[in-house]
């Protein structure tokens, strides 16, 4: 769930001698972890509590300490308990920047994790600086060329996006499409919502053929890599979007429709599904084709009811 990577090659590290407590704390932590891995997140959050009672019996440097509070944090999150998680995430923040020093590569992930959380909540204004900071931690140590780094100036960018601040939005978005495309073993998925994240940008700034463009080549990447369907459904959506806002609407409703019948294959995408009839009604309705407009919105009705 969350991008923090540390927790193997920091165990790994720990002395070969027993603490007291060691054997229940890894046995409530797999099991955690193997009820997190099915989604039964209520279970995986009592396991990860009995853990973090053994884990409190440590140094309050131990990294051991930090991976269990962000399991913990990991488990009340995937529960929408976004307000209980992201203490157990900053304090695990904490743990870790005591033991490894503030600016050492393996903090950078769980700075990341705390301001994913904060965007989650809709405070992007506490999770900006965040992002930042694991940017400049991820470039000091990756370079500034590296997927990596890309990816960081995508969140970053994308949360300046949120908060309307478009000029710092555009150097980082920018930047995070131009090293993407010149990785040297390309990733579908990273180039793509980097060209999502610039269609996203265009939007705001009410250029939509720029918009259009970068929608496309995301949705067209998506699909020739076999990518999830949720997200080239999602891809396909927003190029409807740019093509209605620019008045293309013949072509809009094309891509609504491709975009519904990838949805109507694919599990647990009713609410993907229900929002995106309704834009195409809204299309439809433009196109003074009410009839179908009608159906298209009784069916998200439908789906929202079922939820």
């Amino acid at each position: 769930m969350t991008r923090s990577t540390f927790a193997a090659a920091l165990l790994a590290l720990l002395p070969l001698f027993s603490y007291a407590g060691e054997k229940e704390w890894k046995a409530f932590v797999a099991e955690g972890k193997e009820l997190a891995a099915a989604k039964k997140f209520e279970d995986a959050e009592k396991k990860f509590r009995s853990a973090l009672k053994e884990a409190e019996r440590w140094s309050a440097t131990d990294e051991r300490l930090s991976t269990t509070l962000t399991d913990l944090a990991d488990s009340l999150r995937g529960q929408k308990k976004l307000a209980e998680a992201a203490p157990q995430y900053e304090r695990a923040l904490e743990v870790l920047e005591k033991g490894l020093g503030a600016d050492d590569p393996a903090v950078a992930g769980l700075v990341a994790d705390v301001a994913d959380v904060y965007r989650d909540m809709d405070k992007d204004a506490k999770a900006e600086p965040l992002y930042k900071r694991a940017l400049k931690i991820v470039e000091a140590s990756a370079g500034k060329d590296d997927p990596e780094t890309g990816r960081y100036a995508l969140d970053y960018g994308e949360c300046l996006l949120r908060l309307k601040k478009l000029k710092d939005a555009e150097v980082q978005l920018k930047r995070a499409l131009e090293i993407q495309k010149g990785a040297k073993e390309q990733d579908a998925q990273d180039l793509a919502d980097a060209e999502s994240a610039m269609g996203a940008l265009r939007m705001a700034q009410a250029k939509h053929a720029d918009a259009e463009g970068h929608y496309q080549r995301a949705a067209d990447g998506l699909e020739g890599a076999k990518a999830n369907p949720l997200d080239v459904a999602g891809a396909r959506r927003d190029l409807g979007g740019a093509l209605s806002a620019g008045g293309k609407l013949d072509e809009a409703a094309a891509e609504y429709a491709k975009a519904i019948a990838i949805l109507e294959k694919t599990d647990n995408g009713a609410q993907d599904l229900a929002d995106t009839l309704e834009e195409w009604a809204a299309v439809l309705k433009k196109q003074k084709k009410d009839e179908e407009a009608a159906k298209a919105e009784a069916r998200a009705k439908e789906l929202r009811a079922a939820k």
